[in-house]
């Protein structure tokens, strides 16, 4: 039986076509908060009914192995996910422009990869240690090489790279290395 630890929906708008229009019936959750949920098929049904645009989605200690639908969050908050768990998979198919990863070893350099489709990102990434700068570099490549025609010379790729607690320091040629190749600020 599925368990959740807590659900936490705020802002949840309900709309109708009409007064008597209920199969018209709309439901808008702007903020979702999915913790500690042990059933990947609950997971996935209940982003599936809640990814709009413009949302703010957190997803603490779940499973994401059910999601296999595009996903639209405008704040994507992943942590502590399971080294298990495929995030490559689940990063490929997720649109938004704000990504945070926290204590998740399933964050690898793959998964950096994955989430090359989104332009103008902010990438926070904290104490995943399974990411490495040679990692980081190809994610920047790739993004430029898959969207070259968008890109006049001075273009920023990722709006803001934050890394904090990953083992390594950038040096100083590897963050003027990033600076040159379209990252406007890294932390």
């Amino acid at each position: 039986m599925p368990v959740i630890k807590k659900l936490s929906l705020n802002s949840v708008r309900f709309g109708a076509g009409g007064r008597d229009t209920l199969p018209a019936a709309t439901v808008e959750i702007s903020q979702i908060s999915l913790r500690h949920i042990s059933d990947a098929a609950l997971v996935a049904a209940i982003i599936q009914y809640a990814s709009v645009p413009n949302s703010f989605l957190q997803i603490t200690s779940c499973p994401l192995g059910s999601i296999n639908f595009i996903v639209s969050a405008w704040d994507l908050h992943l942590e502590a996910i399971d080294a298990r768990e495929n995030m490559e998979t689940f990063l490929s198919l997720w649109t938004g422009d704000t990504l945070s990863v926290t204590d998740s070893l399933c964050f690898d350099d793959r998964a950096l990869l994955a989430i090359g489709q989104n332009l103008d990102l902010e990438l926070r990434i904290s104490n995943c240690r399974n990411i490495s700068v040679d990692g980081l570099k190809k994610m920047v490549k790739k993004l430029k090489g898959d969207h070259a025609d968008d890109f006049p010379e001075h273009r920023t790729v990722f709006e803001n790279l934050h890394l904090s607690r990953q083992g390594f320091m950038l040096s100083p040629e590897e963050k003027d290395w990033f600076y040159d190749n379209g990252i406007g600020t890294v932390m």
